[in-house]
């Protein structure tokens, strides 16, 4: 069972609209056949170290280890993407996550240290969440072996982080999500296993695809803890999420195709947060789901929450994954 994943979903929906009950744990595979597909990546990507010389001979590029690595995970339908790289570090995902990106992004830091411009927020996140962020390896015997290190947490809703890019000076896009940082807190207290980053961000704007009252809002908020909305983006038009999954939609009075051109988006209409953190943190603890989902909704309306949360966090036992 180690290799499966569960995916949670909303089973006690009241407004009993089942396709947006599964809508996440949709979300969630597409997501993940999406990064195995990934995009096609130039050579000048890569580590200098690892590009072959353009003055050699065509059988030295053909035949370097990377570029048949580089064959083999293609005939397994893997195509190696800005966010994707070859080779899987020897090392657990706590101490590359410390290591490589918390004390990169926030050096100096012990305790917990809050910063609350969007900006800065936003450079610091482009340090986290550099690419790449997935990792990958291959043989002729045992087929495909992927890593992905980080991960958001939201209580009982996760996922593997695949990409980051900024959109705005104020809003980013990790992965599909729309997020307008607001403050964030940067914790290192404890062994290295236990960094993490809470991330909380402002509410945005209706796209304008659909008709939502306070109300609407009011009871999204009270069901889930959060109010969003879900639409594809093709050419710069919106399109509602009905016509992104159907793959095709009416823009400007014409039927277009959208199959494997249009981007999935989810935007929040409320304030929302996230803990970003290795896939091996303590947090990664199916007991602590619902007591997490619920301090995170708390802490929308009640920043006190925050040193409750934290102490809880420091407490949960070590994962034993890669220490028995």
């Amino acid at each position: 069972m180690g290799e499966l994943e569960p995916i949670p979903y909303q089973d006690n929906r009241d407004d009993g609209n089942w396709t947006a009950a599964v809508g996440p744990a949709c979300n969630h595979i597409r997501s993940r056949i999406t990064a195995l597909r990934g995009t096609a990546k130039h050579p000048t990507s890569l580590p200098k170290a690892e590009v072959v010389a353009e003055n050699a001979p065509n059988s030295a590029k053909t035949n370097s280890p990377r570029e048949l690595e580089r064959k083999a995970l293609e005939e397994h339908g893997i195509v190696l993407g800005k966010f994707s790289d070859i080779g899987i570090p020897n090392q657990p995902t706590t101490a590359f996550f410390h290591e490589h990106r918390f004390t990169q992004a926030f050096p100096g830091v012990r305790g917990v240290q809050w910063f609350d411009k969007p900006e800065e927020i936003i450079e610091r996140l482009q340090v986290l969440l550099a690419p790449p962020l997935s990792f990958y390896e291959t043989d002729g015997k045992f087929g495909v072996r992927g890593w992905d290190p980080i991960w958001w947490w939201r209580g009982t809703s996760t996922n593997a982080i695949d990409s980051f890019s900024v959109l705005e000076p104020k809003k980013v896009l990790l992965d599909c999500y729309e997020l307008q940082p607001r403050r964030l807190a940067a914790v290192n207290k404890g062994g290295y296993y236990q960094s993490y980053v809470y991330l909380e961000c402002a509410e945005d704007k209706p796209t304008g695809l659909y008709e939502m009252t306070a109300k609407d809002l009011e009871r999204m908020r009270d069901t889930f803890g959060y109010a969003s909305e879900e639409f594809g983006v093709f050419d710069g038009h919106f399109v509602r999420r009905a016509e992104y999954d159907d793959g095709a939609a009416v823009i400007d009075g014409k039927l277009v195709d959208l199959k494997g051109r249009a981007e999935l988006r989810v935007r929040y209409l409320t304030r929302y947060n996230l803990i970003i953190a290795p896939k091996e943190s303590p947090i990664n603890n199916s007991k602590f789901d619902s007591e997490l989902n619920a301090l995170m909704d708390k802490l929308l309306g009640d920043e006190k929450v925050f040193d409750e949360m934290v102490e809880k966090i420091s407490h949960l036992p070590r994962r034993e994954t890669y220490f028995k």
